[in-house]
Parts: C-alpha cells; sequence; structure tokens
C-alpha cells in the first residue's frame, strides 16, 4: 500500500472532532470543498484538543470557496491564506487553523516546474486524507502528494551527497526546504520530523524511486545516486536565490531584487495571518 495520503484513522474522540470540523468547514466555504488534509503536531499526537488542528482545505476554486470577493481575490493572489475555526464538541471544544488552497494551485504547487517549496515541501510529509469528494478526488490528491515528493527529491538529490541513507537525504531536503522561509521553530525540527515519519519517509522514497530524474537506487534504509556536476552547480544557485533572493541579482539580469520565495497570506475578517505549520 502507497504511503501518500491514507485515510485518518483516530479513535472515537478524535474521528468526532475532526467530523465536527468538517461539517464546519462545508458550512463556511458552501459546498466548494474538495478534499481536506490533515497533518502537523495533532496528527502525530492523535489528540486534536490539545492545539491546533492543522488542516489543509482543498477547493474547486476560490470564488466559490468565499462569500465576498475580496477574500476570493485576496485568496488566489496569495495563496494559502490561513483562517481559523473553533467548534463545540461535547463538553469540550476543537480549534484548528487551515489553509484554503485550490485544486489547480495545489496541482501546479507540487509540479516540478515551480521552484517554490513552500507547496512541495509541505505535502511530501506525512499526510493523513480525512475528506476527499468522490474517488475521483481522492486519486487526484493522492497523486498530488505523490507529485510533492518525486519533486522534493528531485530538487534536493543534486544538494545532497552521492550516498548515505534515506533519513539523511530527507532531513537534507527539509533543511533545504526551511531555508527559504521566514519559520520561528528550530534548527532541530528537520531531524525531528524525519525521526517521528521516518518510516513514512522510507516507504516514499521506495514507491517514486524509478520515477527521479537522476540514476537513483535505494538499498534497504540507504541510498546511491549521481546527477551530474553541471546540475549539482545549478542546484546550489538555485536553493541559494530560493532562500536570499535579494542576492539573486548578482547572478541573473534583474532590473529589480527577485521577490522572495515565500508562502505569504494576509489578514482577512475570520482569518489568522501567517502561514500554515509545516
Amino acid at each position: 500500500m502507497e504511503p501518500f495520503g491514507p485515510a485518518f484513522e483516530g479513535d472515537e474522540q478524535a474521528r468526532a472532532a475532526l467530523d465536527a470540523l468538517l461539517e464546519s468547514l462545508q458550512q463556511r466555504h458552501k459546498g466548494s470543498v474538495l478534499a481536506v488534509l490533515f497533518y502537523g503536531s495533532c496528527l502525530r499526537s492523535g489528540d486534536l484538543f490539545d492545539g491546533l488542528v492543522d488542516l489543509y482545505v482543498i477547493v474547486s476554486g476560490y470564488r466559490q470557496a468565499h462569500t465576498h470577493f475580496l477574500s476570493a481575490f485576496a485568496n488566489r493572489v496569495l495563496a494559502p491564506n490561513v483562517y481559523y475555526l473553533q467548534r463545540a464538541v461535547g463538553e469540550g471544544s476543537v480549534r484548528c487553523k487551515y489553509a484554503v488552497l485550490s485544486i489547480g494551485d495545489l496541482e501546479r504547487g507540487v509540479s516540478r516546474k515551480w521552484f517554490e517549496s513552500y507547496i512541495w515541501g509541505r505535502f511530501s510529509q506525512p499526510v493523513a486524507l480525512a475528506f476527499s469528494a468522490d474517488d475521483t478526488t481522492r486519486d487526484r490528491v493522492r497523486s498530488c502528494l505523490r507529485r510533492a515528493v518525486i519533486t522534493l527529491l528531485d530538487r534536493t538529490l543534486p544538494c545532497a551527497p552521492p550516498n548515505g541513507t534515506i533519513s539523511e537525504l530527507w532531513e537534507r531536503g527539509l533543511v533545504l526546504s526551511y531555508a527559504t522561509e521566514l519559520r520561528a521553530e528550530g534548527s532541530r525540527r528537520p531531524s525531528t520530523l524525519v525521526e517521528y515519519g521516518a518510516g513514512f519517509f522510507q516507504q516514499a522514497t521506495e514507491a517514486v524511486a524509478v520515477q527521479l530524474r537522476w540514476s537513483f537506487e535505494v538499498d534497504g534504509r540507504n541510498y546511491r545516486a549521481a546527477p551530474p556536476d553541471r546540475v549539482r552547480q545549478h542546484a546550489r544557485l538555485a536553493w541559494a536565490c530560493a532562500a536570499h533572493p535579494a542576492n539573486c541579482c548578482r547572478y541573473c539580469a534583474c532590473s529589480k531584487p527577485c521577490s522572495p520565495s515565500r508562502a505569504v497570506s494576509i489578514t482577512l475578517p475570520g482569518s489568522l495571518s501567517g502561514t500554515a505549520e509545516r
């Protein structure tokens, strides 16, 4: 069984909390919700009442998902926007922050065509499928999760040693990805995530190994890869520009500083400013 977007399997209390959030999301976004992806610390712990539940809400389109034109416009231009939701469940309440992203932006964001690690970096990590509108949508979303893993590994391998462990490869990829974002987490965050998701990262790597651009072999918990030297040089430059976009002008003919490779969201009524947790 492939590891991309398995159905969430929590206990009865966790499932009830998640179902309550899903119901409220459907009401708030008036039937535009195609899928909901569950990730982050509450997925790792299984306790949805301890902290904020992290969700990605995949919608058919931003205009369909929002009542107000301004909200839809901002979400389209600055996707993904992040919102807050709280729902009573039994004698307590469950809280979540969720990002809204169209299915089209999800598909574009996980592809090799975008050197923007915020989307494919997030979805290459453990994610549970909390809801899908139908089987076709489920398969479409899972294909995106698979593509995110391919993109991250294709972007990481030229900057990684030619051989090592699968865990070391993924830690390197997450370190590179996190360096392109404004984040509050400490330097140990990538290694902690890889340690927690070791089984997922091993299975995901094995599942996509034959689809990677470069010569790549998995031998148990180890890998071997051979990207050309020219590719390694270009990859180092690309990651450096993503992490420090103002410096790109030293290498390209820009008339003004390059735009930061950052995920941006703005504050709207009922929303949170900032980006979703990775």
